[in-house]
């Protein structure tokens, strides 16, 4: 591998703690798609309410991921052509919704193939986004490359082991609140904590994207907000 997803899963931890709008970001959004879900699921389609949570998926998703994506390489690697975040996540976003929705159906079909085949799908599909917004592809070619980073099995197993810890330690989290925490403290403190592991898994992604294209930092690591 041509990077450490060990080096950068720290160095991504570091960077959610010192920039954090990101969290923020992550904080609003989670807020919005737990609200919905409370609500309704993504599979109840017969309640009226399932139409909110549909859209924090196709709508809202897009949104988060571009300025997340698009905050972490302005805020830390250096790019030759500067370009506007809002402009960028615009001409993006029909490729984003069309993923999500892409990505969403062939992580199903495969889930219902005895799991497996949908967590492989999953995982060579976690670059599709930063490669429509960094590199700006279409987004048959943003699946192609994803694709190809992912290729081997050390990769996958690396990139497994950090969704993983992704999923693992907010559902832990959450069932130990469930258990032993007030109701009233579930809701906040499982948005919080969901907020920040999506941060984290988004910033670590980004970063272990652009570190193949030899990016070099711009801002200092020990700096803040």
């Amino acid at each position: 591998m041509k990077t450490s997803i060990s080096s950068q899963s720290k160095r991504a931890l570091r960077l959610s703690f010192q920039h954090p709008r990101w969290i923020l970001l992550s904080l609003v959004y989670t807020g919005a798609c737990y609200a919905a879900n409370q609500h309704a699921g993504l599979f109840d389609i017969d309640d009226p309410l399932w139409i909110l949570t549909v859209a924090c998926l196709l709508l809202l998703s897009p949104i988060y991921h571009g300025l997340l994506i698009l905050g972490v390489i302005e805020g830390v690697v250096a790019k030759t052509e500067r370009i506007s975040v809002f402009v960028a996540v615009c001409g993006a976003f029909p490729g984003l919704v069309l993923g999500e929705l892409l990505t969403a159906a062939a992580v199903m079909v495969g889930s219902l193939l005895f799991l497996l085949p949908g967590i492989y799908i999953g995982i060579r599909l976690v670059y599709y986004k930063q490669a429509l917004l960094i590199d700006r592809r279409s987004l048959w070619e943003a699946f192609r490359e994803s694709f190809r980073r992912t290729a081997g099995g050390r990769q996958a197993a690396c990139l497994l082991g950090c969704l993983a810890v992704f999923y693992g330690v907010g559902i832990g989290i959450d069932w130990l609140l469930v258990a032993t925490a007030p109701s009233w403290l579930l809701h906040p403190v499982t948005v919080s904590i969901s907020a920040f592991l999506l941060t984290w898994i988004n910033v670590l992604f980004t970063l272990l994207f652009v570190a193949d294209l030899q990016l070099a930092p711009t801002v200092d690591d020990r700096g803040s907000d």
